[in-house]
């Protein structure tokens, strides 16, 4: 996956074998380019991703807020350890939601589990802000 400041390599789903084979591959190639302090390798859930240092999904979430009206409904929705910062900034102004199948501890406020959960979430935030049924 490819994103304006980073680039993000999924594993999940792979045979353990393979995904320790591409986990290995990926520590050598980004390590020597993360050296110098500019770059950060960050692991997540099944995954690692190479970004800019000191930019993170709080850094999209608070431009988002910016251009928001206060009142609007606001809720951010992930599923890993790197969208942590993100949620405790939306918690100001709106809901933060862990979305996976098994807990574990974070700064979200609400934890739902995929996909029956979440498909009702969605059904009844949009039916909330006025969307058609």
């Amino acid at each position: 996956m490819q994103k304006p400041a980073s680039v993000a390599v999924h594993w999940r789903g792979a045979l353990a074998l393979a995904a320790a084979s591409i986990r290995g591959e990926l520590a050598r190639l980004w390590e020597p380019l993360a050296a110098d302090g500019m770059l950060e390798v960050l692991p997540f859930d099944g995954g690692v991703e190479l970004r800019v240092r000191g930019r993170n999904k709080q850094d999209a979430v608070k431009a988002v807020l910016s251009e928001t009206q206060g009142d609007a409904a606001v809720a951010y929705l992930g599923d890993d350890i790197t969208d942590e910062d993100a949620f405790a900034v939306v918690k100001t102004r709106g809901l933060a939601v862990l979305v996976r199948p098994e807990f574990r501890m974070t700064a979200a406020t609400l934890w739902i589990r995929p996909p029956r959960e979440l498909v009702s979430f969605l059904e009844r935030w949009r039916n909330a802000c006025g969307g058609a049924a």
